[in-house]
């Protein structure tokens, strides 16, 4: 059995619609986070104001894209097949809380 006529709907329960599309739209927000970061990282080096704090918000964006990676690829996978893999969501909830 499978819920909704959609695509995106046919294995998600009625509370867990909308969260793969949200998990792309944030994973696509933090990939231009990281771009914009990187260019600015060169930036602030070549001026010699790289400091530890930006070295940090670097790194959490990093680390909330890995997490938004992992979610994603769960949820992609359990769209086709209906069977969530062992450990991806909470490696996904783990690198949040790191």
């Amino acid at each position: 059995m499978t819920n909704g006529p959609y695509e995106y709907e046919h294995h998600f329960s009625a509370d867990e619609f909308g969260i793969l599309q949200t998990s792309i739209c944030f994973f696509i927000l933090y990939s231009l986070f990281i771009i914009l970061g990187i260019v600015y990282a060169k930036l602030l080096h070549n001026k010699q104001f790289l400091h530890v704090t930006f070295k940090l918000f670097l790194a959490s964006i990093v680390f909330e894209w890995l997490s938004f990676l992992f979610y994603t690829s769960e949820y992609g996978q359990f769209k086709n097949s209906g069977i969530f893999t062992p450990g991806m969501l909470t490696t996904g909830k783990k690198i949040i809380t790191i």
